[in-house]
């Protein structure tokens, strides 16, 4: 698929407010942001970290290919990095506004690191955006510096090869 493109999915909160992901290029890879605007007026916006830890492993899931689904508002992503292969999805919740994201990592051996990585980037006022763990397989959410955030898988395995997973969700605070 090419990477030229942009790929984005909308979530209406209220009237005239929107919460969306957007996929664009991001040398090698897509990275993504988290946007809340308020008809054209950007409220607040958080922004993938697209980096690499002090061991080699990626902060944020390498994503290099989106295929959008019609049915359901869905993303499906898939990327990969030395020997290890990241899957994700992210749909539009369906009992209240908000972005679910389902994410994946099959590795061969233990991991330096594995998760999501987030900045802020734009806000008018305090933040609006509240990312928080969600699902069956709980995620670990912490502050890593002042705006922000690591969302990390609260188990791994004990053995290997395996998979790793991690759920979480973006909503509007009230």
């Amino acid at each position: 698929m090419s990477q030229a493109a942009t790929w984005s999915l909308n979530c209406e909160i209220d009237t005239g407010r929107v919460l969306m992901i957007e996929f664009a290029p991001a040398g090698p890879q897509l990275a993504h942001t988290l946007s809340l605007y308020d008809g054209e007026e950007l409220l607040d916006r958080w922004s993938s970290t697209e980096a690499m830890d002090s061991n080699g492993w990626p902060v944020s899931p390498p994503v290099q290919e989106i295929q959008p689904q019609a049915i359901n508002n869905v993303l499906l992503a898939v990327g990969r990095a030395g020997a290890s292969h990241w899957s994700m999805s992210v749909h539009v919740e369906a009992h209240q506004p908000a972005l679910i994201f389902d994410v994946a990592c099959r590795v061969k051996s233990k991991p330096g690191h594995l998760g999501s990585a987030y900045r802020r980037d734009f806000a008018v006022g305090s933040p609006m955006l509240t990312i928080e763990p969600f699902g069956e397989i709980y995620s670990e959410i912490g502050e890593t510096a002042s705006d922000q955030l690591a969302i990390t898988p609260s188990d791994l395995p004990t053995s290997w090869p395996a998979t790793v997973r991690w759920q979480y969700r973006v909503t509007v605070r009230r």
